[in-house]
């Protein structure tokens, strides 16, 4: 898997549905491959996470907000200001 990952062409799709599963090996399987995706690729589109789509709507809303302020105002909350800020 990992060398398809690495040359991927297209977002890599994961169901998470298996994490609720009773069985091991499923529960395995997803967890490398997930792994895996995070690794060689670094992101992935989930599917059936069990997150309401109403929270996913609002949370997309509220990202376009932050973005649309003014740079003065987003440069307020960088995180090279944050004393915990560790790089």
């Amino acid at each position: 898997m990992t060398e398809i990952l690495a040359n991927f062409s297209m977002i890599p799709l994961v169901n998470l549905s298996p994490w609720g599963s009773s069985d091991p090996a499923a529960r395995a399987a997803l967890a490398d491959r997930v792994r895996d995706i995070c690794h060689h690729v670094g992101f992935m589109l989930v599917t059936d996470h069990g997150i309401d789509w109403q929270l996913v709507e609002d949370v997309f809303a509220l990202s376009a907000q932050l973005f649309a302020l003014p740079e003065a105002q987003k440069r307020l909350i960088d995180k090279r200001n944050s004393p915990h800020f560790r790089g």
